[in-house]
Protein backbone atom coordinates (compact mmCIF):
# COMPACT_ATOMS: atom_id res chain seq x y z
CA UNK A 1 0.00 0.00 0.00
CA UNK A 2 1.32 3.42 -0.94
CA UNK A 3 1.42 5.86 1.95
CA UNK A 4 -0.36 9.16 1.45
CA UNK A 5 2.19 11.93 1.55
CA UNK A 6 1.58 15.61 1.22
CA UNK A 7 2.20 16.63 -2.37
CA UNK A 8 4.70 19.44 -2.87
CA UNK A 9 3.35 22.59 -4.54
CA UNK A 10 4.06 22.82 -8.26
CA UNK A 11 6.82 25.32 -9.08
CA UNK A 12 4.49 27.25 -11.41
CA UNK A 13 1.90 27.60 -8.63
CA UNK A 14 4.64 28.90 -6.33
CA UNK A 15 5.87 31.42 -8.95
CA UNK A 16 2.34 32.69 -9.60
CA UNK A 17 1.77 33.05 -5.85
CA UNK A 18 5.02 34.98 -5.47
CA UNK A 19 3.95 37.32 -8.26
CA UNK A 20 0.57 37.86 -6.57
CA UNK A 21 2.39 38.82 -3.36
CA UNK A 22 4.89 41.10 -5.14
CA UNK A 23 2.14 42.90 -7.06
CA UNK A 24 -0.12 43.15 -3.99
CA UNK A 25 2.68 44.67 -1.90
CA UNK A 26 3.78 46.99 -4.71
CA UNK A 27 0.23 48.31 -4.86
CA UNK A 28 0.17 48.76 -1.06
CA UNK A 29 -2.77 46.39 -0.61
CA UNK A 30 -3.03 44.33 2.57
CA UNK A 31 -3.90 40.63 2.67
CA UNK A 32 -7.25 41.48 4.24
CA UNK A 33 -8.22 44.04 1.62
CA UNK A 34 -7.35 41.72 -1.27
CA UNK A 35 -9.16 38.86 0.46
CA UNK A 36 -12.35 40.89 0.84
CA UNK A 37 -12.17 42.07 -2.76
CA UNK A 38 -11.95 38.51 -4.10
CA UNK A 39 -14.30 36.90 -1.56
CA UNK A 40 -11.95 34.72 0.48
CA UNK A 41 -10.23 34.91 3.88
CA UNK A 42 -6.81 36.49 4.31
CA UNK A 43 -5.52 33.03 5.26
CA UNK A 44 -6.59 31.76 1.85
CA UNK A 45 -4.70 34.59 0.15
CA UNK A 46 -1.63 33.59 2.20
CA UNK A 47 -2.00 30.02 0.92
CA UNK A 48 -2.30 31.28 -2.66
CA UNK A 49 0.80 33.45 -2.26
CA UNK A 50 2.86 30.59 -0.82
CA UNK A 51 1.74 28.17 -3.53
CA UNK A 52 0.24 25.86 -0.91
CA UNK A 53 -3.15 26.20 -2.63
CA UNK A 54 -3.48 26.45 -6.38
CA UNK A 55 -5.26 29.47 -7.80
CA UNK A 56 -8.08 28.53 -10.17
CA UNK A 57 -8.45 30.39 -13.45
CA UNK A 58 -11.57 32.20 -12.24
CA UNK A 59 -9.85 33.22 -9.00
CA UNK A 60 -6.81 34.45 -10.93
CA UNK A 61 -9.13 36.67 -12.97
CA UNK A 62 -10.65 38.06 -9.73
CA UNK A 63 -7.18 38.70 -8.29
CA UNK A 64 -6.04 40.40 -11.50
CA UNK A 65 -9.09 42.67 -11.46
CA UNK A 66 -8.61 43.52 -7.79
CA UNK A 67 -4.92 44.35 -8.35
CA UNK A 68 -5.65 46.05 -11.69
CA UNK A 69 -3.13 44.00 -13.67
CA UNK A 70 -3.19 41.67 -16.65
CA UNK A 71 -3.31 37.90 -16.10
CA UNK A 72 0.07 37.64 -17.83
CA UNK A 73 1.66 39.74 -15.09
CA UNK A 74 1.39 36.72 -12.78
CA UNK A 75 3.57 34.60 -15.05
CA UNK A 76 7.16 35.81 -14.86
CA UNK A 77 9.27 35.19 -17.91
CA UNK A 78 11.51 32.20 -17.46
CA UNK A 79 15.06 32.21 -18.67
CA UNK A 80 16.41 28.72 -18.14
CA UNK A 81 13.49 26.78 -16.95
CA UNK A 82 13.08 26.82 -13.21
CA UNK A 83 14.55 30.11 -12.01
CA UNK A 84 12.10 32.56 -10.50
CA UNK A 85 12.40 35.85 -12.35
CA UNK A 86 12.24 39.30 -10.85
CA UNK A 87 8.91 41.06 -11.15
CA UNK A 88 8.37 43.19 -14.22
CA UNK A 89 10.64 46.27 -14.08
CA UNK A 90 7.82 48.74 -13.46
CA UNK A 91 6.63 46.78 -10.41
CA UNK A 92 10.18 46.29 -9.17
CA UNK A 93 10.87 50.02 -9.50
CA UNK A 94 7.61 50.92 -7.76
CA UNK A 95 8.40 48.59 -4.87
CA UNK A 96 11.93 49.93 -4.52
CA UNK A 97 10.77 53.54 -4.71
CA UNK A 98 8.23 52.97 -1.95
CA UNK A 99 10.89 51.40 0.28
CA UNK A 100 13.41 54.15 -0.43
CA UNK A 101 10.84 56.87 0.33
CA UNK A 102 10.30 55.32 3.77
CA UNK A 103 14.00 55.70 4.64
CA UNK A 104 15.37 58.66 6.54
CA UNK A 105 17.05 61.30 4.30
CA UNK A 106 20.60 60.41 5.37
CA UNK A 107 19.97 56.76 4.51
CA UNK A 108 18.52 57.77 1.13
CA UNK A 109 21.73 59.71 0.39
CA UNK A 110 23.89 56.75 1.47
CA UNK A 111 21.89 54.42 -0.74
CA UNK A 112 22.25 56.80 -3.70
CA UNK A 113 26.02 56.94 -3.15
CA UNK A 114 26.18 53.14 -3.00
CA UNK A 115 24.24 52.78 -6.26
CA UNK A 116 26.48 55.35 -7.95
CA UNK A 117 29.61 53.51 -6.77
CA UNK A 118 28.25 50.17 -8.00
CA UNK A 119 27.29 51.68 -11.37
CA UNK A 120 30.78 53.13 -11.75
CA UNK A 121 32.28 49.63 -11.34
CA UNK A 122 29.89 48.06 -13.87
Amino acid sequence: MVSASKEQPDSIDVRVGIQVRVIRKARGISLGVLASQIGVTYQQVQKYESGANRISASMLVRIARALQVRIGDFFPEEEGGTDISFPKPDLLCLTMAQKIESLEPHLQRSLAELVEALAAKA
